[in-house]
C-alpha cells in the first residue's frame, strides 16, 4: 500500500510503499524524527476505492482523522481510520464499524455524525461531513486555556448531548478526554466515540493485548481499578478531569514520578484557584469524587446542578470560540492540498440522514456485545503503567486565556495594530515589543521527565506592562551588568537544551553579577541541574524505548548494544543507571529465551502430536484393511508436514494393498528358478514345484510329487500358506521394508500372531504407532477369544467362582485354555492377569481323571479328510472341540474313542465300520450308521436328529441318555437302550422301533403320532422296562394291518414291565430341556427311582 508521510517540523511530504516497521522514521529534508505507530493509517491512502486521504487533522493514539476527498463527487469529508491493530482485536469488525456509525445519530446533536462505515484491508474506517475541527487538546498544546464560566459552558453542551445519548442507546461513552472533544470554527461544541468504548471492553483479545485505548488520566477510578462495569456517574468523573485541564493546562492526577495516576492529587494552582468562585468549586468537587456514590448518578442531575449555578449567577450560555484557533488550518500543507477543494456552498447539511438502524435494534446489539462486569484481563490493562503516554506536566509560561467577549476570541499572537512612535524611542520599542513576542510565544512541547519533583514552576508572573517600563526604565540607566534570565528560561524549556551554552553563560554571568544577581543565578543554576536531570531521564526514556523496539524485534544482541555503546550527552552521568538497565535486560532475554523457547518447543510438540494423531488414523485404516482411506488420509498429511520420514513413510503405505503385495509375490515367484513350495492336498501338506505363474488371475501351477505320481494342480495365492509365500515379500529390499509389507500381508489373512513376529523386524520411523496400533488389536483379540471360549463351556469368566465340568469337557475346555494362553501370553496381558489363567489351568490338572487319554484333539479348522484319517487309527481317542463339522465321518479304527464335547454339531451321517467303539457327547444333524463289523458300539450323551439304523452284521449296540429319531436293528443283534428318548422317524423308517434285533429298553420315553413298535413274524419280542409309552393310536402295528394296544402287546409284542401308557410333558422342549415336569407321568417313575428319560445338565447338555 502506498501512502505519504509528512514531516511536522518542515511539512516535507514522503512518498513511501510497503509496511514499515520501526517507530520512528528520519525525515530525508530536515532529519527530524517522526513517530510511528504499528497498523497506523498515514496520508495519501485510498481507503475502499472511494475515498483519498488528503490532510491529516487529528490522532488520539489509536485512529487518525483526515480529511479526505470523496472520489464519487469530489466532496470533502472527515475520515477517521481505526489502527489495524485495534482492528485485529475485535471479534467481528464490520458489526463493531456499523453499531459505531448507528449510535452517532442517537448520541445527541453534538456528536458528529457518521455517514459511512465499513472494512477495507483491514482498516475499520467512518465518514463525517467535512468541517474545521481543533481537539481540547490540540488547543492547550497551542498555548489555550479557558475561564471557568466558558470552560463549563462547553461541559454544559456535552451534558446534554450525552444526557440524550444514554437515554436512546442505554449505555455511556466512558472513554471521554480531551481527544475527542472539539471545537469547530463557528465555535460549536462537538464530540466523538460514543459506543467504542463499550463494545471494546467485552473484546477478550483486546483486554489481553498491549493495545491501549483508554487515557487513565481521565478515567474514573472505578473503571481504571476494574471493580464495577462503568455508569453515568464514570462519564461525569472524566468531564470533571476535562474540565480541571482546559482550565489549568496540565493533565488532571498525574503522579509525583509522572509517570503514573495519583487520585488524590487534584488540586488547583494557586494562581488558578484564586480565580475560581465557592459555587464552582462545589461543583467540581461533586464531579470529581473518587467514590462514585459520592457523584451526580445521571447527566440530568449533573444538568440541573449546572443550570442552578448559571441561574445563580445570572450567566447566559455562548459558543465557544470562533474562527480557526490554531495553525493547523494555516498550514502551506492544508493550502496547498485542502483550499481549493472547499465547498463554496458552505457546510455538510445533515437534516436528511436516517439512523441505519432504530434505537431498539442498538441498545439489544450493544446488550449483546458488552458484559456486565469488565474482565480481569481489562482490569489489569487499565492499570498497567505503560498504558497511557499523553501527558503535561508543565503549562505554558503565558497561556492565551479563552474568555467571553461576544462569543469571539482573539489569539493574542494575532496581528494588532500598531502606531509608529518617536524616532528616539524606536531601540526601547524593538527591545520592548521582542521581550513581548518571545514571552507571548506559544510553549515548545516538552518531553515529560522520569521524576516530577514538587516545586515552584519557573513562571513569569510580572504583569506585562509593569515589565515594559521596568525593561525601559532599565535601558536608559545603562547598568554594568544586565542579568539575562530570559535567556535561561527559555533554554531550559527547550525540548533539548543546550547545556555546554548554559553553563558557559553562567559562568559567564557569575563573574560579572553582584551580590543580588548571584542569589539569582544560584536559583537559575538549581533550575538547569534540574534540567539536566531531567534530561538525563529523557535520554534513559529514549534508550528504553529503543531497547523496547529492538527486544519486541527480537534483536537482543542490538538492544544490549544500544545501553553499552551509549556515546551521546550525559553518557557518564548515565553510566550507572544504563549497568543496572544492562542486567535487568540481561534476565528479561534471558526469561524472553526461556519462553520463545518453550513455544517453540510447544509449538514443535503441538505439531508432533497432530501428526502422530493422524498418523494413528492412518495406521488404523491399515489394519483394518482400509487401504483407501489410509492413502487418502497419507496424501491429506503430506503437505502440511515437510518431513523426509513421512514421506518414507507414505511410500511405503502406497505400496501396502493387498493387491499390491500379491501382485509383487506372484511376479517375484515368476521370475525365480526351481522354487519349491509346500501345499495342502486332501489334508495333508506335500512338496510341490512352481511350474508356471498367472499374473493376471493370481495363481501358480504346481507339480505335486503324490504317493501315486506327479500331480498337476492350480492354487490361487489365498490357497497357498502364508509362511511360503512371506519370503518373496519385498524381494530384494531392505529388511524395514519388507518386514512394513509382511505385517501388513498378515494382517490381512487375519494372522495377528505373524504380522506381530513381522513388525518386530521393523526398524524405519513411526514403528511405535504401527506397535501401539497392533498390540492393542492383539489385545482385543486374544481377550476376545477367551472370554468366547469361557463363553462356549458357560464356565464363569474372571470369576473367582468355579463351575463342576464332566471329564470330557474339562479335558477339552483345558486343551483349549492351554493352546490359547500359550499362543498370546508371550506378547499379551489378558484381562484379570495371565496369572489368572495359569492358576485355573493347574485347578483343571488336579481335577482331571488320571489315566485318561487326552488322545487327538480335532478342531473346525481340520479338513474332514484329515478328521477320516484319525478315526481310521487303532485304539486312538479322538476329541473334536466345539464347532460344526460338515460331511460324513467314518470310524474304521478298532478300539476309537469319537469324543465330543459341548456345542460340537457333526453335519453328516457317522458310518461304524469296526469294533469296540465309542461315541459321546456329539449332536449329529443325520444317520448313524453302523455297518458290517460295527460291533460293540457304546454311544453316550448323544443327540441324533436322523435314525439309527445297525446292518446285518452289526451286534451289541449300547445307547446311554440320548436322543435319537428311530432306531432299526438287523436280526440276532442285541440292542440295549437305556435313559434315552426314541422320537417318531423323520426320514428312512416308518416307525420309531423298527427290525428284528433283540431290543431292551430301560427307562425310556418312546413316543410319536402313529404306532411306536413295527412288528412281524420275524420280529422278537422285545423287553421294556420302566418306560414311558405314547402313542394317540395302537401302540404295535403288525402283519397285514394288525394293530396292538399296550394290553394286546404285553407278552406278544413284548415284555412290558412297569411301563407307563401317558403322553410325556417336558420342561421346556422348545429350548432343548427334555426333561420330565414334576407332574408328568414317569417323573421319579424309573428304574433307580429317578424320572424316565435323559439326564441333562444345567446347561441342558446331556450328560
Amino acid at each position: 500500500m502506498k501512502f505519504k508521510l509528512t514531516c511536522n517540523s518542515c511539512e516535507h511530504v514522503m512518498d513511501l510503499e510497503g509496511t514499515i516497521h520501526v517507530d520512528r522514521f528520519k525525515c530525508v529534508k530536515c532529519g527530524a524524527d517522526i513517530e510511528l505507530r504499528e497498523g497506523r493509517m498515514e496520508e495519501g491512502v485510498r481507503i475502499a476505492g472511494k475515498y483519498q486521504t488528503l490532510y491529516k487533522t487529528n490522532d488520539d493514539g489509536y485512529s487518525s482523522t483526515y480529511i479526505c476527498k470523496d472520489l464519487n463527487n469530489d466532496d470533502l469529508k472527515l475520515l477517521r481510520i481505526y489502527d489495524k491493530t485495534l482492528t485485529n482485536l475485535i471479534s467481528n469488525p464490520k458489526e463493531f464499524i456499523e453499531l459505531v456509525g448507528a449510535v452517532s445519530f442517537m448520541a445527541g446533536e453534538n456528536h458528529m455524525l457518521i455517514i459511512d462505515t465499513g472494512l477495507s484491508d483491514k482498516y475499520l474506517y467512518q465518514v463525517m461531513p467535512f468541517r474545521k475541527l481543533e481537539s481540547i487538546e490540540q488547543l492547550v498544546d497551542y498555548g489555550y486555556i479557558w475561564a471557568s464560566d466558558q470552560a463549563l459552558d462547553l461541559i454544559y453542551e456535552l451534558v446534554k448531548s450525552l444526557e440524550e445519548g444514554v437515554k436512546n442507546i442505554s449505555n455511556g461513552h466512558f472513554n471521554l478526554n480531551p481527544n475527542n472533544i472539539f471545537i469547530s470554527s463557528k465555535g460549536k461544541v462537538r464530540y466523538q466515540g460514543f459506543g467504542v468504548a463499550p463494545q471494546l471492553m467485552s473484546e477478550k483479545s483486546f483486554a489481553k493485548s498491549e493495545v491501549h485505548f483508554f487515557d487513565v488520566y481521565y478515567l474514573s477510578p472505578e473503571l481504571a481499578r476494574g471493580k464495577d462495569y462503568p455508569t453515568q456517574a464514570s462519564d461525569i468523573y472524566s468531564l470533571g478531569m476535562i474540565l480541571y485541564y482546559m482550565i489549568v493546562g496540565t493533565t488532571p492526577c498525574v503522579s509525583s514520578d509522572g509517570e503514573g495516576v495519583d487520585y488524590n492529587n487534584l488540586v488547583f494552582p494557586q494562581s488558578v484557584e484564586t480565580e475560581l468562585d465557592q459555587g464552582f468549586l462545589k461543583i467540581f468537587k461533586s464531579i470529581t469524587e473518587n467514590d462514585p456514590e459520592n457523584r451526580p448518578q445521571s447527566f440530568k442531575e449533573f444538568r440541573q446542578q449546572l443550570e442552578i449555578y448559571f441561574s445563580a449567577k445570572n450567566h447566559q450560555n455562548l459558543n465557544q470560540m470562533e474562527g480557526e484557533k490554531t495553525d493547523l488550518y494555516k498550514k502551506d500543507l492544508y493550502n496547498k492540498k485542502v483550499i481549493n477543494l472547499l465547498n463554496p456552498l458552505g457546510d455538510f447539511k445533515s437534516k436528511n440522514l436516517n439512523a441505519p438502524m432504530s434505537a431498539n435494534t442498538v441498545r439489544r446489539r450493544m446488550a449483546t456485545q458488552t458484559a456486565l462486569d469488565i474482565p480481569i484481563d481489562l482490569s489489569e490493562k487499565l492499570n498497567d503503567k505503560k498504558r497511557v503516554k499523553r501527558r503535561r506536566i508543565k503549562a505554558h509560561v503565558s497561556p492565551t486565556k479563552i474568555e467571553r467577549v461576544n462569543g469571539r476570541v482573539q489569539n493574542q499572537a494575532s496581528e494588532k495594530s500598531r502606531e509608529p512612535l518617536f524616532i528616539g524611542m524606536f531601540i526601547v520599542l524593538a527591545i520592548s515589543l521582542t521581550y513581548l513576542v518571545f514571552t507571548n510565544m506559544p510553549e515548545e512541547k516538552q518531553v515529560a521527565p522520569l521524576i516530577v519533583e514538587n516545586e515552584k514552576k519557573l513562571v513569569i508572573e510580572e504583569n506585562q506592562n509593569e515589565e515594559l517600563d521596568e525593561i525601559i526604565n532599565s535601558s536608559k540607566k545603562q547598568p554594568e551588568f544586565t542579568l539575562n534570565k530570559k535567556f535561561y528560561l527559555i533554554e531550559i524549556r527547550k525540548a533539548e537544551p543546550d547545556f555546554v551554552k548554559l553553563d558557559k553563560q553562567l559562568l559567564q554571568d557569575l563573574g560579572q553579577a553582584n551580590q543580588k544577581q548571584k542569589v539569582e543565578l544560584k536559583k537559575i543554576a538549581k533550575e538547569i541541574n534540574k534540567a539536566k536531570l531531567a534530561e538525563q531521564r529523557r535520554i534513559i526514556i529514549n534508550l528504553k524505548s529503543e531497547v523496547g523496539t529492538a527486544v519486541f524485534n527480537r534483536e537482543y544482541n542490538e538492544a544490549l548494544e544500544i545501553y553499552t555503546n551509549y556515546e551521546g550527552p550525559f553518557a557518564q552521568e548515565t553510566l550507572k543507571i544504563r549497568e543496572e538497565l544492562l542486567i535487568e535486560l540481561k534476565n528479561k532475554i534471558k526469561q524472553k529465551e526461556l519462553i520463545d523457547k518453550h513455544k517453540q518447543d510447544l509449538a514443535k510438540s503441538l505439531i508432533e502430536v497432530d501428526l502422530r494423531e493422524k498418523l494413528n488414523v492412518i495406521v488404523e485404516n491399515l489394519f483394518a484393511k482400509e487401504h483407501k482411506l489410509a492413502s487418502a488420509g497419507m496424501k491429506e498429511l503430506l503437505p502440511l508436514h515437510d518431513s523426509v520420514d513421512l514421506l518414507s513413510f507414505s511410500k511405503l503405505v502406497e505400496k501396502s494393498s493387498i493387491e499390491t503385495i500379491n501382485t509383487e509375490i506372484i511376479t517375484t515367484l515368476a521370475t525365480q528358478d526351481n522354487v519349491q513350495i509346500s501345499v495342502n492336498f486332501n489334508g495333508s501338506d506335500f512338496n510341490a514345484s512352481i511350474i508356471s505363474c498367472d499374473l493376471d488371475n493370481l495363481t501358480v501351477e504346481v507339480n505335486l510329487n503324490h504317493s501315486k505320481g506327479v500331480i498337476k494342480k492350480t492354487y490361487s495365492i489365498e490357497e497357498l500358506k502364508g509362511e511360503e509365500l512371506q519370503k518373496w515379500i519385498a524381494y530384494g529390499d531392505d529388511e524395514s521394508t519388507k518386514a512394513f509389507l509382511t505385517t501388513i500381508f498378515y494382517v490381512y489373512r487375519d494372522d495377528l500372531i505373524s504380522a506381530d513376529k513381522s513388525l518386530e523386524s521393523y526398524r524405519k520411523s513411526y514403528g511405535d504407532i504401527l506397535s501401539l496400533e497392533l498390540k492393542d488389536r492383539l489385545v482385543n483379540l486374544a481377550n476376545e477369544e477367551m472370554e468366547r471360549l469361557f463363553e462356549m463351556y458357560d464356565y464363569p469368566y474372571l470369576s473367582k467362582e468355579t463351575k463342576s465340568l464332566v471329564s470330557d469337557d474339562l479335558i477339552a475346555f483345558s486343551h483349549q485354555l492351554r493352546q490359547l494362553f500359550k499362543l498370546y501370553s508371550k506378547r499379551v496381558d489378558f484381562k484379570g492377569g495371565n496369572d489368572y489363567y495359569v492358576s485355573l489351568l493347574n485347578q483343571f490338572n488336579e481335577l482331571t481323571e488320571t489315566g485318561v487319554s487326552e488322545g487327538v484333539f480335532i478342531n473346525n479348522s481340520h479338513s474332514n479328510l484329515y478328521f477320516n484319517k484319525q478315526l481310521s487309527e487303532k485304539y486312538n481317542t479322538v476329541r473334536v472341540l466345539p464347532g460344526d463339522y460338515v460331511g460324513d465321518l467314518k470310524i474304521e479304527g478298532r478300539k476309537v474313542n469319537l469324543i465330543g464335547t459341548k456345542n460340537v454339531t457333526i453335519k453328516g451321517n457317522l458310518i461304524v465300520a469296526s469294533s469296540n467303539v465309542q461315541i459321546k457327547n456329539i449332536i449329529l444333524i443325520g444317520r448313524v450308521l453302523i455297518y458290517d463289523k460295527g460291533s460293540d458300539v457304546n454311544i453316550t450323551n448323544c443327540m441324533i436328529k436322523g435314525p439309527l439304523i445297525s446292518r446285518k452284521e452289526g451286534d451289541n449296540i449300547n445307547i446311554f441318555n440320548s436322543i435319537l429319531s428311530g432306531i432299526s436293528g438287523a436280526k440276532n443283534k442285541n440292542i440295549y437302550v437305556k435313559n434315552s428318548i426314541l422320537k417318531k422317524p423323520v426320514y428312512d423308517l416308518r416307525y420309531v422301533i423298527n427290525g428284528n434285533a433283540d431290543y431292551e429298553f430301560e427307562n425310556c420315553i418312546i413316543y410319536s403320532s402313529d404306532a411306536l413298535i413295527q412288528f412281524n413274524r420275524e420280529s422278537k419280542k422285545g423287553d421294556y422296562k420302566n418306560c414311558l409309552l405314547y402313542a394317540p393310536g395302537s401302540i404295535s402295528a403288525g402283519h397285514k394291518g394288525a394293530t396292538y394296544s399296550l394290553e394286546e402287546a404285553d407278552g406278544k409284542v413284548g415284555n412290558f414291565y412297569k411301563c407307563i401308557l401317558a403322553k410325556p410333558k417336558f420342561k421346556k422342549a422348545s429350548k432343548g430341556d427334555f426333561t420330565l415336569l414334576e407332574l408328568s407321568a414317569g417323573y421319579l417313575k424309573g428304574s433307580d427311582k429317578k424320572s424316565i428319560g435323559v439326564r441333562m445338565n444345567e446347561d441342558l447338555d446331556l450328560r
